[in-house]
């Protein structure tokens, strides 16, 4: 232990004996770290009273470390049946384990379903009655389980995407057969605001019934704003070619 340290522990040892350390002074002798009042010389028969509450304060100091880095449980230690604990470690009561498997709600953490919240206060009280090389080894044998479950789980199915493009694709589809101009496309987005100008100008060639200005319009469709206009170009001229004429309709 460094020099600061043990007096750093002096200072906490005269504060836990209840001696306001600014009204005394710290000193160190052949033994280690004591105090004496400022105002008077410290007897001889204080001192090795102050050294030995400085090392009844040291040797606290690994059992409060230890408290400190007790052994959490795992997350996943609801995946170990109670009759699996052998497995894990001998000599553990299966009572014991059954109430900790109990306490962790016992739901496999990869099977897409939502476990309940574990009963915090009962699987602290149980816990608390392993050893601590029972709780590293069952926290381990919970990971190893979690581990073979998840690589064992069968792939979840891809998610669907909704996709309005091809909605909007359908739509202009079907009112393109019908003679019917295509719903414009939505470039509200600012991904497309160089376009938009461009978009203005196939709606008005569209509107106007210009199929000849439709086609000599040259789209690069290289990302998702030109393919879109690409298509859009392209149901327009389809619905007017299939628009009934004046001449038809007459």
């Amino acid at each position: 232990m460094s020099h600061y340290s043990k007096k750093a522990n002096a200072r906490r040892a005269a504060t836990a004996a209840r001696i306001d350390p600014e009204t005394v002074r710290f000193f160190q002798t052949d033994e280690g770290w004591t105090w004496a009042p400022i105002d008077a010389t410290a007897a001889s028969a204080e001192l090795p009273a102050a050294d030995a509450a400085v090392e009844s304060f040291e040797d606290a100091a690994p059992a409060r470390t230890a408290k400190t880095r007790a052994v959490r449980p795992h997350r996943a230690l609801g995946l170990i049946r109670p009759d699996q604990i052998a497995e894990c470690w001998e000599g553990v009561s299966p009572d014991l384990c059954g109430a900790l498997w109990a306490a962790m709600a016992h739901v496999p953490l990869h099977t897409g379903e939502t476990p309940p919240e574990p009963d915090i206060g009962a699987v602290s009280t149980v816990w608390q009655h392993f050893t601590q090389d029972q709780q590293r080894a069952l926290n381990a044998l919970a990971k190893a389980r979690n581990a073979a479950q998840a690589k064992n789980a069968p792939p979840a199915p891809p998610a669907r995407r909704d996709a309005p493009r091809g909605a909007w694709l359908r739509e202009g589809e079907e009112r393109a057969e019908a003679g019917a101009l295509p719903p414009v496309p939505d470039f509200s987005a600012a991904t497309h605001a160089p376009y938009r100008k461009k978009l203005a100008a196939l709606v008005h060639l569209a509107e106007t019934g210009d199929i000849a200005g439709l086609r000599a319009v040259e789209i690069k469709p290289y990302s998702s704003s030109p393919k879109a206009m690409a298509r859009y170009r392209d149901l327009c001229v389809k619905a007017l070619e299939n628009a009934p004429r004046e001449d038809q309709a007459a």
